[in-house]
C-alpha cells in the first residue's frame, strides 16, 4: 500500500507489475480473497472497501460501512464466500468506541458481534475444523485490544477472555493447531493454546460473567473468563514493538515483523 493506491510487484524480479488506483484516502491494508487466488480485498481511512480484479487491475466493487467514522481492522471469514469480518469505529452521544462487524459483501448488511473501547484492534480468525471448513462448522475469531486477548466462537455465541501483561500489537491463529500467537511492545512473540478450551464454555478454568456486553440477533453473547490460560514458548528477537504476525498456510513458519523495520521467520 502507498498512499491511495496499491502497487503489485512482482516477488522474483522485486519489479512493479501494476498499480491499483481507486482509493480517494490512504488504503490501511489489503489481503487475497482466500475463496478466490485471482480477487484482492482493500480498506481506506475514509471506511471504505474495494474488491479487485488482481489479473486486469480493474475495480469490481465499492463497499462503504454504514455509520463507521473509521476501520481499524478488515479480514475475511474462513469459511463463507463474501463474508468479512469488520473492526470499525463508531460514536455514539459524543462517546467513540470500536464495534466488531460480520459484513456481507453480497447485500452490503452487517451484524454486530462485539464492541469496546481502545484505539487499536487486531483479527485473526479461522475453521473450528480445519479439516472440513465449511460455513455451517463455525470459526473461531481472534481479536485483541490493549492487553485484552478474546476469542469468539461463532457456534456458542461466545466470547473467551483473557489477559497480557502488555498491550497486543499484533494477532495471528495456526491454521490446524489450537494455537493463537500475540506481538507485544517489546517486541517478543507469546503462544496460547487457547482454542481446545474455547470449544467449551464449560471447561476448567473458567468463569461465566452473565453481564455480558455483546449482543448477536436480540441474543446475549456469552462472556467466559479464561482464568488460567495454558501458554507455550516465548519468542523474543525484535527489540522494537512487534506490528505483524502471520502463520505460513501450512502452518510450520511463522513471520514477524517489528517497528525496526526486519521481517523474521
Amino acid at each position: 500500500c502507498h498512499g491511495s493506491n496499491i502497487r503489485e510487484y512482482s516477488v522474483n524480479s522485486v519489479r512493479l507489475r501494476k498499480t491499483l488506483i481507486g482509493h480517494k484516502a490512504n488504503v490501511l491494508g489489503c489481503f487475497i480473497n482466500p475463496f478466490s487466488d485471482y480477487q484482492l480485498y482493500s480498506y481506506s481511512e475514509d471506511c471504505e472497501i474495494r474488491l479487485w480484479d488482481t489479473l486486469d487491475g480493474g475495480c469490481m466493487k465499492v463497499l462503504h460501512v454504514k455509520n463507521a467514522i473509521g476501520l481499524l481492522d478488515v479480514i475475511p471469514h474462513p469459511t463463507i464466500p463474501d463474508m468479512l469480518f469488520l473492526c470499525a469505529v463508531t460514536s455514539r452521544d459524543r462517546d467513540t468506541y470500536w464495534k466488531i462487524l460480520q459484513y456481507d459483501v453480497k447485500t452490503e448488511s452487517s451484524e454486530p458481534l462485539w464492541f469496546g473501547k481502545g484505539e487499536e484492534v487486531h483479527m485473526a480468525a479461522r475453521a473450528i475444523d480445519p479439516s472440513e471448513q465449511r460455513a455451517d462448522d463455525g470459526c473461531f475469531l481472534v481479536f485483541a485490544a490493549g492487553k485484552t486477548l478474546q476469542v469468539y466462537n461463532s457456534t456458542s455465541h461466545a466470547v473467551f477472555r483473557c489477559f497480557h501483561r502488555l498491550e497486543i500489537l499484533a494477532v495471528a491463529v495456526h491454521p490446524s493447531q489450537p494455537v493463537v500467537f500475540t506481538g507485544d511492545t517489546l517486541g517478543r512473540i507469546d503462544q496460547w493454546f487457547l482454542l481446545d478450551t474455547c470449544l467449551d464454555r464449560s471447561a476448567p478454568n473458567t468463569n461465566t460473567n452473565t453481564n455480558t456486553l455483546g449482543r448477536e440477533k436480540g441474543r446475549r453473547t456469552r462472556l467466559v473468563e479464561l482464568t488460567s490460560p495454558k501458554m507455550g514458548v516465548t519468542l523474543h528477537w525484535h527489540a522494537h514493538a512487534l506490528r505483524n504476525l502471520e502463520v505460513a498456510t501450512l502452518g510450520g513458519q511463522l513471520f514477524s515483523a517489528g517497528e525496526e523495520g526486519v521481517v523474521v521467520v
